[in-house]
């Protein structure tokens, strides 16, 4: 059996509800997910619970994943 990531694929950036609000960390989070080491590293992810933290950092993992196999 091989181990690998385990990731929530409901948790994506396209099914992410981006707003006002959460506008930068969405941008942030893509651009980490683009150019891991690049801006924004590290990357702190701070707020109340169900803003959509977990979200994003699974869309961050998964998106990298499928960018660099």
């Amino acid at each position: 059996e091989e181990l690998g990531p385990r990731f929530v694929p409901k948790y994506s950036f396209e099914n992410f509800v981006v707003g006002p609000s959460n506008r930068f960390a969405h941008a942030a989070a893509m651009a980490i997910a683009e150019q891991p080491g690049g801006n924004y590293n590290p990357l702190f992810v701070y707020g109340g619970s169900g803003l959509g933290k977990t979200h994003l950092l699974h869309a961050v993992a998964q998106h990298a994943a499928l960018l660099n196999p």
